[in-house]
């Protein structure tokens, strides 16, 4: 969504820009793992969950719903953390242990229930039930927020309303481990809701068949608008920019001007060290940050648990009191092959152009995904293949597409990046879209071998 692409420019000057968050609410999201439920049950729960998620409701796990025998309904199951499937309570896609979404569907968090080109179950009902839990996730809940009136949330399956358009959220906690520096973002932004933020999300990665990779071809970009008058009457035909405020060719679509707004403060529990409260910051352009540099010590990013997000909105500007989850993967490690000193000392790999390219990692989640990029040096021709495959701990890229990245014969020109993502969701009377992710990236040198 285009709300993505102001963040990152609010950040351009604080972090590396690679992380692309993906939407919730409205436009597709792939299959991923990621506790994004608003818990709204006041529980005594009775679960095995394993780490100490900083959750600020008073149960000690992600409620899950009572149901766990027969149902009739999505509803009676507390969807979207579980749905009903032949008369049983089962999680739901986004959900660990819930449905993979076959290859054309996208997991919809909102619901719980793979969608098919934005036709989603737009039942988002919120589980307000007392009930005695029995699951066994992996989290435990430790905070004292008795909050059980729910949130309103967005209706994926809505358009735009010029008339009453409401508010984009947007919110990233990522890690991008580059050449062995780790760099921690943790950043939001609260924007007026706009036409462009409803356009189908053009997430390529999406539409990798799982457990398999392609060769991303160079295509010359074709511009969506030649003038204003191609655009809705509140837009302008404007070019993308580069990482140095240059337009790119061909890049010129139809965007709403739009300012950040400042709603207030609001807080996130699940950090190491605890709860941070994230301000709207005039010095990175509007974003909310916990710092006023805009800066987040990758040590304080927790990984493996669940987020959890409240703030009390504004309701002069159109936000009431909002809430919402997001998991946070485990980090990214490469285990196989070896990881060595090269040029310039710089870490990496020595790959056989020759062979397939066997790929280990740690932290995998057998219910998630992993995005695998492979790129050649672009100055000596080289290109990119791109995998989605399931976060089991291994892949192998076959040797016919090691051959098509093209690696150049010098290290820094090459690049491997593995990123395990996550969706969550934040949920609020005015939010219209929401943009709220977690990624974990680790990328690599390529040294060709001799």
């Amino acid at each position: 969504m285009n709300t993505l692409k102001a963040l990152r420019f609010f950040l351009i000057t604080i972090i590396f820009p690679l992380f692309i968050l993906q939407g919730c609410g409205n436009g597709s999201s792939p299959n991923k793992t990621g506790d994004s439920d608003i818990d709204t049950d006041t529980d005594t729960d009775s679960d095995t969950d394993a780490d100490t998620d900083m959750d600020t409701d008073t149960d000690t796990d992600t409620d899950t719903g009572t149901h766990t025998g027969p149902c009739k309904t999505d509803t009676d199951c507390g969807a979207p953390a579980k749905v009903c499937n032949d008369g049983d309570c089962v999680p739901g896609c986004h959900m660990p242990g819930g449905q993979k979404c076959p290859y054309g569907k996208n997991c919809d968090p909102s619901t719980g229930r793979c969608s098919n080109g934005g036709d989603v179950d737009t039942d988002t009902d919120i589980d307000t039930d007392t009930d005695t839990d029995t699951d066994t996730d992996t989290d435990t809940d430790t905070g004292t927020d008795t909050d059980t009136s729910g949130y309103p949330c967005a209706d994926p399956g809505a358009g735009f309303n010029e008339n009453n358009p409401g508010i984009n959220v947007s919110l990233t906690i990522s890690v991008i481990d580059m050449m062995a520096q780790p760099t921690g973002v943790a950043a939001g932004a609260f924007l007026p809701t706009a036409r462009e933020d409803f356009e189908p999300n053009d997430d390529k990665e999406s539409k990798i068949p799982l457990d398999s990779c392609v060769v991303v071809k160079n295509e010359e970009k074709q511009p969506k608008c030649t003038s204003d008058t191609d655009c809705s009457p509140e837009q302008k035909c404007l070019p993308d920019k580069d990482n140095n405020g240059q337009p790119i060719k061909n890049s010129e679509h139809c965007v709403t001007q739009r300012d950040p707004m400042d709603v207030g403060p609001f807080t996130i529990d699940g950090f190491n060290g605890g709860r941070m409260t994230f301000n709207y910051n005039t010095n990175q352009n509007g974003a909310y940050t916990a710092t006023q540099d805009g800066s987040m010590d990758p040590g304080k990013i927790a990984t493996g648990k669940k987020y959890i997000i409240r703030g009390n909105g504004d309701t002069g500007k159109g936000l009431g009191p909002f809430g919402g989850s997001l998991y946070v993967p485990k980090k990214m490690q490469l285990t196989y092959p070896e990881v060595s000193q090269g040029q310039g000392g710089l870490p990496e790999i020595t790959v056989d152009t020759n062979s397939d390219l066997k790929l280990e990692w740690s932290g995998g989640n057998l219910d998630g995904t992993v995005l695998i990029s492979l790129t050649g040096g672009s100055m000596q021709g080289g290109a990119t293949v791109e995998c989605r495959v399931s976060d089991d701990g291994s892949f192998t890229i076959p040797a016919d597409k090691v051959q098509a990245a093209g690696l150049a014969p010098y290290s820094f020109f090459n690049m491997l990046s593995l990123t395990r993502k996550s969706i969550g969701r934040i949920c609020g009377q005015g939010i219209t879209v929401c943009d709220v992710s977690s990624e974990m990236t680790m990328l690599v040198n390529v040294a060709k071998a001799q």
